[in-house]
């Protein structure tokens, strides 16, 4: 798959499951999101860059912030793309990103959860 073609095909595979982005539940979000990346790899995000950059990666982070409307917990999942000297219309600076996000009242059980993130890429 080619960067340019990332959202069509995620869509694609939202389709053939049968899947909504506006009505995903936070499971099955995080469960097509890796499917998408271990099933359909960039040819055009290099495995690693000359600065040791990933071209193809995913992040799920979590944690409970006050943006000014009162504290609330979210988490996200989201692939990015880290691409240069391709199509210019695929990526703003050079990164394009498709993000899945959640937000919950904030509580003591998600206040125990912290804040964090993990980052799998692709090496090969």
């Amino acid at each position: 798959m080619r960067v340019r073609d990332a959202r069509r095909r995620f869509e694609e595979l939202l389709t053939a499951r049968r899947l909504r982005v506006g009505s995903l539940e936070p499971k099955a979000a995080v469960a097509v999101l890796l499917d998408f990346f271990v099933s359909q790899p960039a040819e055009d995000a290099p495995a690693e860059n000359d600065d040791g950059d990933f071209g193809d990666l995913v992040f799920f982070e979590w944690g409970t912030y006050d943006w000014g409307g009162g504290p609330s917990f979210g988490y996200s999942i989201r692939r990015q793309f880290f691409i240069s000297g391709t199509d210019p219309d695929a990526a703003d600076d050079g990164i394009w990103t498709l993000e899945l996000a959640f937000s919950y009242p904030a509580d003591l059980d998600t206040a125990g959860l912290g804040r964090g993130g993990e980052m799998v890429f692709r090496t090969a």
